[in-house]
């Protein structure tokens, strides 16, 4: 099996760029065939795993973090030529958010994360599909917020330091976004039934962790064929900080103002002002959205199959 590898060449200020010799050469002790792609520019992933699906590439991996995952689970669900379920995807972790390897139990440790590829343990993966602005679509493979979630990933998108602080800028985001956030009005339809009111976030996951460790939907399980949806209801800024351990802790759907719900698709609508949205970290636009889970699955290489 001979390895395509996407590397972001971005990841961490640059880390990816410099610390390629030394995957490299890790790769080449293992004796595992590859060949390399870096990446130019924020989206290009996209374009670059399309191009090379088409040209016959079915096994990826991604060396970077949730950002280029995200990009190249787009380029593989982008086309409509070869059936996702034919690709094969892995990652070796390498940037500032790097929250997905946790449900897989995937190392951060260079050579530990590259074992895997070379003894692969395979599992069948749920995809999310994201429909937004009437027809636009985006896909993603772990965990999709809209209000205060997407709100956060917005002020740090382009913050100077994201590359830099690792998971620590999601914290940041948060503990600086808490002031400047009104929870917002929206209504959701969920197995058929439409609740309306005013929320602090929703998130739709297939995977467990998001935000930098944050546990916003635990019980995700990205074999199941259903999304895990949480909403926490409206909350004041002293309420969300005395809450603050419950998005980490696990704990978050004992709170008494936190609504659960499984399903394989959701529908939020707005009521007065559109509702940001991101998905796998990433900020893609407003309110009304669709989610919906994708009816094939694409072969990921875990560390727990």
């Amino acid at each position: 099996m001979t390895y395509t590898l996407i590397i972001n060449s971005s990841a961490q200020g640059g880390k990816g760029q410099k610390q390629w010799p030394a995957i490299a050469k890790a790769l080449d002790q293992t004796g595992i065939p590859y060949e390399h792609f870096f990446t130019e520019k924020r989206g290009h992933a996209i374009s670059l795993t399309k191009e090379l699906a088409l040209e016959g590439k079915r096994n990826f991996v991604v060396v970077g973090g949730d950002g280029t995952l995200n990009e190249v689970i787009n380029g593989i669900c982008g086309q409509d030529q070869i059936p996702i379920q034919e690709f094969l995807l892995a990652c070796i972790p390498l940037g500032s958010g790097s929250d997905w390897i946790k449900s897989h139990s995937i190392p951060s440790h260079l050579e530990k994360a590259i074992q895997l590829l070379k003894n692969p343990q395979i599992i069948e993966h749920d995809v999310g599909k994201v429909t937004y602005n009437q027809n636009e679509v985006r896909y993603f493979i772990n965990v999709a917020g809209l209000a205060f979630d997407a709100f956060v990933v917005q002020r740090i998108d382009k913050h100077a330091l994201k590359g830099f602080l690792g998971h620590l800028i999601y914290l940041y985001g948060l503990l600086v976004s808490l002031n400047k956030y009104s929870c917002p009005p929206f209504s959701f339809t969920v197995n058929n039934e439409t609740i309306e009111g005013s929320y602090f976030c929703l998130n739709v996951g297939i995977c467990k962790y998001s935000g930098g460790g944050m546990l916003l939907v635990p019980e995700a399980n990205p074999k199941d064929a259903l999304f895990d949806i949480t909403v926490i209801k409206k909350m004041g800024l002293l309420e969300v900080l005395r809450n603050l351990p419950y998005l980490y802790n696990g704990k978050i759907l004992k709170h008494k103002k936190t609504m659960h719900f499984r399903s394989s698709s959701i529908t939020i609508n707005t009521i007065k002002e559109n509702i940001p949205v991101e998905v796998d970290g990433e900020f893609i636009g407003h309110t009304p959205v669709e989610f919906s889970l994708l009816k094939d699955k694409i072969k990921v290489i875990t560390g727990t199959p």
